[in-house]
């Protein structure tokens, strides 16, 4: 089992009516779509988070459930869900718009937490805006320092730069936080943010000697690349698809990193020291298939096990 940590919004995607532009209320968020990914894939999955009782609020549940989700931990608060309006051009990355003053996915707090996790839980992973945002932030890094000697910590930034209102600051918890992580998942564009003008590669490299297992930075149609402390570094090509978006490919890179992990046995504190360059291989082939067949479809829509009919 699973269990992922962070934010859960309503997307609202573009739409074309009648050449008039309209936007369709999608259930979202970093986190959250890391969680339906990896329940479509037959993955138990507990979701860690705050919900509103809005309409939107119980959508986000509804949805949860109805992809083999558990809500077990997912608590319920009057404040607003968060809102987010995606901007896509041709050729670029999905910018988003943000309503989340006072929203209920902020605002959890270190109360709302689990007093502890089971056994069964054999990863608790952790992204996005939720680790900018107070109260939130705080709450999701005090789960981590408990929890990072017991399972294994999966955090991938995703950063979104609108919602950092102190760069250094941010920048110093991220940074804290990945040397406490197991295994941590980037993009280019998160490093080039962080980092400008550096080598995405050499700051991979300066992050896997400082605590993670396994590091993974990910370039869109340029494919992906892992590095492990053991000296592993492993070069995967992105699988050719008819792009319509890519909004949600990167939470379903995700979610099938995740399960291929926890579904070779390599999903814990002990065995993740042992992958080597052809399980690393297999993981981002599929890892990639996945990520892929959400670029061909519109919207955050990570695919079933059985859309991903490759053998590894």
């Amino acid at each position: 089992m699973i269990a992922v940590c962070g934010e859960a919004l309503i997307d609202f995607a573009p739409i074309e009516i009648s050449d008039n532009r309209a936007y369709l209320p999608i259930p979202g968020g970093s986190p959250y779509n890391v969680a339906i990914g990896l329940g479509r894939l037959g993955c138990p999955v507990d979701f860690i988070g705050k919900l509103s009782t809005d309409e939107f609020g119980k959508t986000l549940r509804k949805n949860l459930l109805a992809n083999g989700g558990n809500d077990r931990f997912t608590i319920s608060g009057a404040e607003p869900s968060t809102l987010a309006f995606i901007h896509i051009e041709k050729g670029e990355e999905p910018h988003f718009s943000f309503f989340s003053n006072n929203s209920a996915d902020r605002n959890l707090t270190i109360s709302d937490l689990p007093k502890s996790l089971n056994s069964e839980i054999q990863a608790v992973h952790f992204g996005s805006f939720s680790l900018a945002h107070e109260p939130i932030a705080s709450t999701l890094e005090k789960l981590i320092e408990r929890e990072h000697n017991q399972r294994i910590i999966s955090i991938d930034p995703n950063i979104r730069p609108s919602f950092v209102t102190d760069k250094y600051e941010y920048i110093k918890r991220l940074e804290k936080l990945i040397t406490l992580a197991t295994i941590v998942k980037v993009s280019v564009a998160d490093i080039e943010w962080m980092y400008p003008d550096s080598n995405p590669k050499k700051i991979i490299y300066q992050w896997i000697k400082s605590g993670p297992s396994l590091a993974i930075l990910t370039s869109g149609e340029k494919g992906s690349y892992a590095e492990t402390p053991s000296g592993i570094k492993i070069n995967s090509p992105a699988k050719p698809v008819n792009i319509v978006d890519t909004v949600g490919a990167g939470d379903s890179f995700m979610s099938a990193l995740l399960w291929w992990l926890l579904e070779k046995n390599f999903l814990n504190l002990q065995s993740i020291k042992t992958l080597k360059e052809k399980d690393i291989e297999n993981l981002l082939i599929y890892s990639s298939t996945a990520a892929s067949i959400t670029c061909g479809r519109s919207g955050a829509n990570p695919p079933f096990a059985n859309e991903i009919s490759i053998d590894c």
